[in-house]
């Protein structure tokens, strides 16, 4: 609508600003003589040909009527323009896919800077750097979603009752970060182990830390991903987001992969029908064991066949001495004389 009212306003100026010219604007120019036919002597002689208007050559007076006219101009365009600018710190993070590529490019920004305030220092990043960094977007993280809490526990005041922070004794440590508390602190486990560091559910750092660990884990389950995660970190709803994101695994999920079944065909008559027992049979080899007539001799190779009924199911064994006809023949033998 404004686009209109701008458009409309130029089209009505334009024709009174025409019609206020007179012939000071018009009068002087320079190919009128030319135009209008002059011999080459009055041609050479003229100076409006070779320098045009005088007023060219002094200096541009505004007039008021000039001045008017381009400030009603100016008024009547109108220009909407939105600018949105996001200065959110925390969306860096989503611009990397794991823990190592977002450690990294952040100390070396940090050596950057360090490197202008003090001595110079080009050596490799130290796993204290990587370290100091990943304590740094961890506190981001919760002061970015635990705001209020943390300050209710640096002011020594207690939580809300609808913090769901409240059943984790939360406190802040010499590092700056939230903890989980309990009562743990005489056990000589890790410092971390025993105060695991708080991350909220819905951020996109606690996805880049449970692929970390599933991936140390060599793609280990929930429970084994998420025990290994608790070893440093404690995440809000930590059985719901590990398993959200191991769904979201290529690897696991190519490997959980469900196969075709083969149709099985109908079963052979003897199967279905009741009949005496071992009036149908089958028959297998298993083995070979060791045998040996009696002790001190030299063991030898064995096997037992294996008489199965077709319609009751029962087994009946028999020991065969080797693989030859003879041997199946002498244990068949025995087994139709039972």
């Amino acid at each position: 609508m404004e686009d209109r009212c701008g458009q409309q306003g130029e089209r009505n100026l334009r024709p009174h600003s025409i019609q206020r010219l007179g012939p000071s604007f018009w009068a002087e120019i320079p190919a009128d003589p030319a135009s209008r036919g002059l011999s080459h002597e009055d041609l050479l002689k003229n100076d409006l040909w070779w320098n045009g208007p005088s007023w060219l050559s002094r200096p541009r007076l505004v007039t008021e009527d000039e001045e008017t006219s381009s400030d009603e101009a100016l008024c009547e365009e109108r220009k909407v323009i939105n600018v949105n600018l996001n200065t959110s710190f925390g969306l860096l993070s989503d611009c990397f896919a794991t823990i190592s590529k977002l450690r990294h490019p952040t100390a070396t920004w940090l050596r950057f800077i360090a490197n202008i305030r003090g001595p110079k220092n080009f050596d490799h990043l130290t796993p204290f750097e990587l370290e100091k960094v990943e304590k740094a977007w961890v506190r981001y993280v919760q002061r970015e979603h635990f705001f209020k809490d943390v300050n209710a526990i640096l002011n020594d005041k207690p939580l809300t009752t609808k913090s769901v922070l409240l059943h984790l004794c939360p406190f802040v440590s010499d590092d700056g970060l939230l903890r989980v508390g309990g009562r743990l602190r005489k056990s000589l486990l890790p410092f971390t182990q025993r105060n695991p560091a708080l991350i909220p559910a819905n951020c996109h750092l606690n996805k880049l830390v449970i692929e970390y660990y599933h991936q140390r884990t060599l793609h280990g389950g929930v429970k084994l991903t998420l025990a290994a995660t608790r070893m440093k970190f404690w995440i809000l709803n930590g059985n719901k987001v590990v398993r959200r994101v191991i769904r979201s695994c290529l690897t696991c999920v190519r490997q959980a992969a469900a196969t075709s079944k083969q149709l099985m065909g109908d079963l052979p008559v003897d199967r279905v029908i009741a009949s005496a027992p071992f009036s149908t049979s089958g028959v297998d080899y298993a083995g070979p064991f060791n045998l040996k007539f009696c002790r001190g001799q030299k063991s030898y190779k064995g096997y037992v066949a294996l008489f199965v009924c077709m319609s009751t199911g029962a087994i009946h064994l028999e020991l065969v001495g080797d693989l030859s006809s003879e041997a199946f023949i002498a244990a068949f033998t025995r087994f139709a004389a039972r």
